[in-house]
């Protein structure tokens, strides 16, 4: 029952004047570390190295956001901001770039500017911050020509281009004014972002985090008008995510029934209801035990595999997921599945 406690208090972010080791490592596992530190007391923050760590680091990666968007202001480039901010104050890995058009263009802009290349593929550039060097998590911006795993195509980047509109970031970011002034750029909509972390955790991650549902309970609580379900379930049709969606709301909702998160439970069973779908059942104990991180079971994976080669631009990519080393531990999971078919 200890872990079921962890979870409430870093969800409902309960305050705390002593440092728990345990629940910062759990938090850090769940890729929500500054969930756990914003929870401690100001007098304990001002001696964690780590929480001044992450805030600097949380600097560096908005400055270099405006900068790139300096950067790309007077191009033709199109192109999103996508898969970074999450709706909740936390720290972010890296920033990710969609890129519509002219994908060389906008890494060379890059790397004139300082930019050092650490990685490259047809399908993603990774650059590394030139002013910073934070170890062990260097500030890193990818650049993606196409959204995959390996070159194997999760999620449609036209279908995308549809939802990408100049924001204003703290319209739908407001704690960003905490690190650094407001500025605008280009982002996914709400609806198209969501779809897009459903299906990174499904394809990418192939596990469920404390952060996936971090970011349901902030949904649960700016986003409930039916426009925003509809846009949603639009985007989650039109990129075949129906079993990736449900499969990812249902281990929301039992976490949400563990923790008694009424907004979130209403969230997910509206989204639900909308698919046509019926919630994926998880035994209790088992999903008590197991939960986080969650790995998402053979089947379950499987499934979302043959959702996604229904579309040709999956269909045209799956040379490469064969081929790729980096999809070792994706393409054991799908093999494992299709033998307990």
């Amino acid at each position: 029952m200890m872990r079921k406690k962890y979870i409430s208090e870093l969800i409902k972010k309960k305050p705390s004047n002593v440092y728990n080791a345990e629940l910062h490592k759990f938090a850090e596992i769940n890729k929500i570390p500054l969930t756990y530190l914003l929870s401690l007391s100001p007098n304990l923050r001002k001696k964690s190295y780590r929480y001044i760590y992450h805030v600097n680091r949380l600097v560096r990666i908005f400055e270099t956001l405006k900068e790139i968007t300096t950067i790309l202001k007077e191009s033709n480039i199109k192109y999103a901001i996508f898969k970074t901010l999450p709706p909740f104050e936390e720290a972010i890995a890296d920033i990710d770039i969609l890129c519509f058009n002219n994908y060389n263009q906008i890494v060379n802009m890059l790397l004139s500017q300082g930019f050092k290349i650490m990685e490259t593929y047809y399908y993603c550039t990774t650059l590394e911050d030139y002013k910073t060097n934070f170890k062990p998590d260097p500030v890193m911006i990818d650049i993606y020509n196409i959204i995959s795993i390996g070159g194997f195509e999760y999620i449609d980047k036209k279908n995308l281009s549809r939802y990408v509109k100049k924001y204003r970031v703290s319209q739908i970011y407001p704690w960003i004014k905490l690190f650094v002034d407001d500025f605008d750029t280009y982002l996914l909509s709400p609806a198209a972002e969501l779809a897009t972390v459903v299906a990174h955790s499904i394809y990418k991650n192939l596990s469920y985090l404390l952060r996936d549902f971090m970011y349901i309970h902030s949904f649960s609580s700016s986003y409930s008008s039916p426009d925003f379900f509809s846009r949603f379930i639009k985007i989650v049709k039109e990129n075949n995510l129906t079993i990736a969606t449900t499969v990812y709301f249902s281990v929301s909702y039992h976490l949400a029934k563990l923790i008694n998160d009424h907004n979130a439970i209403e969230f997910v069973e509206n989204t639900i209801e909308k698919l046509h779908r019926d919630l994926v059942l998880i035994p209790f104990n088992d999903f008590l035990v197991k939960l986080i991180p969650y790995k998402y079971p053979y089947k379950i994976l499987l499934r979302a595999f043959f959702e996604k080669v229904r579309e040709k631009n999956s269909r045209k990519s799956l040379p490469l997921v064969f081929t790729n080393f980096k999809n070792k531990i994706f393409l054991v999971r799908l093999f494992r599945a299709i033998n307990l078919e």
